[in-house]
């Protein structure tokens, strides 16, 4: 499951939505590179994770700051347009979180794919296994025949699509769904046409074990070994467990498709110990009463 911001400031801006790069040009970024900045441009606001009470905010040379308002997560939640735009402040960071760590977004498809460290050659990433060992992967490669050890065919990249669900009235969960991205040189696109027979026939041969182990891949890449995912936003954070949601499911099953496991979690240290503290002792809001008697009965009625 997931704990994610529970406070979003708008304020007035001259910008508006398409002129994203515009803001991003006048955005003063911090010195921590993992401080991840999303914004949504909406109908003469911004509105974002930062805190813009803050002075010195990366956000203060494009905004009326006499007009800056903190907004309670769970208002948004409670309103499809709300809703919308706070999901997309979540994508836009992760699309920042994954940027960081080699894995782009593909905006056709809605999924992200692992990029080359180097246009042409194939690059391989370490993680953990569901039985917790060490391994090492291929996520970008071009297949090699066998027979003549040359190249053959488009490049694959391992890919996902990456979505967060309101499951409860005051609950999330994140979830992977493994993909694949096919290119003719490492960057350039497939024809979609050549595409489809391809991922079809590697997908028919994913049984559960082998759906499960993308999964298990993914998460523990993003989460980089830990307990969690952290998005920092400087004063708050979204932290995203990566440990698997289990639930009952009856099904008629497949013969020899059963198998025992229990999926490793990155274990606790001082360190992630630390990173949790940090993510989780961001100033608090103070609400008046008024507003907070309105919440109480806006919850009231789930």
């Amino acid at each position: 499951m997931s704990h994610l911001p529970q406070v979003i400031y708008e304020a007035n801006c001259a910008f508006g939505p398409g002129q994203e790069e515009e803001v991003r040009e006048r955005i003063r970024a911090p010195q921590d590179h993992e401080v991840l900045l999303p914004f949504v441009l909406s109908t003469g606001k911004l509105l974002c994770f930062q805190n813009l009470e803050r002075k010195n905010n990366p956000f203060r040379n494009v905004l009326d700051n006499r007009t800056i308002r903190p907004i309670q997560a769970k208002q948004l939640w409670t309103e499809d347009v709300g809703k919308r735009l706070y999901i997309r402040l979540l994508n836009r960071s992760l699309y920042k979180y994954t940027g960081h760590r080699g894995v782009r977004f593909d905006n056709d498809h809605k999924r992200f794919y692992f990029i080359p460290d180097k246009k042409g050659e194939a690059r391989s990433v370490a993680y953990k296994s569901l039985t917790g060992r060490n391994v090492q992967r291929n996520v970008v490669w071009q297949p090699v025949r066998k027979k003549t050890g040359l190249p053959s065919g488009p490049w694959w990249h391992v890919a996902a699509g990456l979505r967060f669900h309101q499951v409860a009235p005051m609950a999330w969960c994140f979830s992977i769904r493994p993909e694949w991205h096919l290119t003719t040189d490492g960057e350039m696109v497939l024809e979609p046409r050549k595409i489809g027979r391809r991922v079809t026939s590697k997908k028919s041969r994913m049984y559960n074990y082998q759906y499960l182990r993308e999964v298990n891949f993914w998460r523990d890449f993003l989460a980089e070994g830990k307990p969690r995912i952290v998005l920092n936003f400087d004063d708050q954070s979204a932290l995203i467990s990566s440990e698997l949601v289990a639930f009952n499911v009856t099904w008629p099953g497949i013969p020899g498709d059963v198998r025992p496991i229990e999926p490793h979690v990155g274990d606790e240290d001082l360190f992630t110990l630390a990173e949790l503290e940090e993510a989780t002792s961001g100033e608090q809001i103070e609400w008046d009463e008024e507003e907070e008697e309105l919440e109480t009965e806006t919850a009231d009625e789930f």
